[in-house]
């Protein structure tokens, strides 16, 4: 049995930092990537500051250049996207998503890995779709359990292996992805 593709399901990362307001924005001057993360978030949502897609690029990118590896995934999910009133352009969401990776925020593995599998923004790399999914699953981001799950049970760059399909359902549904259950 086809499962449905696992393609357009790019994630942008939230967390909680840092107090608020002036301090984020001191914080984040003084180089603090993740004062800057949760600063752009807020700027993203126009949470208690006024919505401003721009602003919440520039922040990210800063805490991306900082080092924070969640800015570069949202970052990279903005110009994925084309917000921030910039062209959409994947290649460079791509490189994004890489430092990501390399810094170890595995929804940036997992949104490389979906470039990978539909060759947006790079070339289609089936093989480096799938190991950057199993990467992201290892350190417990179960949305890539499933993703790898999906290619595994449709041979999807691989030979299907119906039973490693769904040991990976298995792990995405032990960890929270509620639409790997039905499959494990």
């Amino acid at each position: 049995m086809k499962l449905l593709p696992i393609f357009g399901s790019i994630v942008i990362g939230v967390g909680v930092c840092c107090g608020g307001g002036a301090n984020l924005e001191a914080q984040c001057t003084a180089g603090d990537g993740e004062a800057c993360d949760t600063l752009a978030t807020q700027y993203d949502e126009g949470e208690g500051v006024p919505l401003d897609d721009k602003r919440a690029e520039e922040l990210y990118g800063k805490g991306c250049v900082l080092g924070f590896a969640r800015a570069c995934t949202n970052q990279g999910v903005m110009v994925l996207r084309g917000e921030g009133g910039l062209p959409a352009n994947p290649a460079r969401a791509a490189v994004l998503f890489d430092a990501a990776c390399i810094g170890g925020n595995a929804q940036g593995c997992n949104n490389l890995g979906l470039l990978h599998l539909s060759g947006r923004g790079v070339p289609t790399d089936l093989a480096k779709a799938l190991g950057l999914f199993v990467a992201a699953c290892d350190t417990g981001f179960a949305k890539s359990c499933h993703d790898a799950a999906v290619m595994y049970a449709n041979g999807e760059g691989v030979p299907a292996d119906t039973a490693l399909g769904r040991a990976y359902f298995k792990k995405g549904c032990d960890g929270g992805y509620t639409e790997s259950c039905p499959y494990q």
